[in-house]
């Protein structure tokens, strides 16, 4: 399970496309001043304390539109997702929400957005870790 220092403050979400893995995580080691929380062959997960950032990286070529895959916040409970959510839909706004997901090597809920400019978005609450 995820521990409370894990859930207890919003933390913004940044997921990058990489079209080297073991470079990407080399440089991020080194801007961080952290080891990265997860490496897999087709994942990677830095999470910073200050500022409270979580960077994804996942093994993708990037595209014209560059490298970012999307961003995201993570917060700290389900009403603050519920309330987030139920804004956005009450402003006209599409939503696709997915219920106690493994995704990134973790359990979550959240809901997909995009915004005005078709920034993806994905805000979600941590349930728990995933192991191997």
């Amino acid at each position: 399970m995820a521990t409370a220092a894990a859930t207890d403050v919003v933390k913004f979400h940044l997921s990058l496309n990489s079209s080297n893995l073991h470079k990407s995580i080399a440089f991020y080691r080194i801007l961080f001043a952290v080891e990265p929380a997860k490496v897999r062959d087709d994942y990677a997960k830095f999470e910073v304390a200050e500022p409270p950032l979580i960077m994804s990286l996942v093994p993708v070529a990037p595209t014209a539109g560059g490298t970012l895959n999307h961003v995201g916040l993570r917060v700290t409970d389900s009403e603050q997702l519920v309330g987030m959510q139920a804004r956005l839909e009450q402003a006209g706004y599409a939503t696709q929400r997915e219920e106690g997901v493994e995704c990134c090597y973790s359990k979550q809920t959240k809901f997909w957005v995009t915004d005005p400019d078709r920034t993806l978005w994905e805000l979600y609450v941590l349930h728990g870790v995933v192991f191997d």
